[in-house]
């Protein structure tokens, strides 16, 4: 009962991210479609630089996690032994 409403939550978020991305990119937009660009092809640019982007953060944001953990257990091992 709670995974629909969470799922519609996370979807609701996603949208407004792509959303804010594309209104402030809509002059590049344009220009793509006034050079011959497809509707399709400049959607499919969105998604990709959209998920490349989060899929990076998420990267940056694991590593900056497990140096902050390691960082904790060899500060925890040095008070440990003393």
């Amino acid at each position: 009962m709670l995974g629909p409403l969470l799922l519609g939550r996370a979807a609701i978020g996603i949208y407004a991210v792509v959303s804010c991305a594309v209104a402030r990119r809509t002059r590049e937009i344009g220009v793509r479609l006034a050079f011959g660009a497809t509707s399709g092809r400049v959607v499919l640019q969105i998604v990709r630089e959209n998920l490349r982007s989060g899929t990076s953060k998420n990267r940056e944001d694991a590593a900056g996690q497990r140096r902050e953990a390691l960082g904790n257990l060899t500060s925890a091992s040095s008070t440990a032994s003393t």
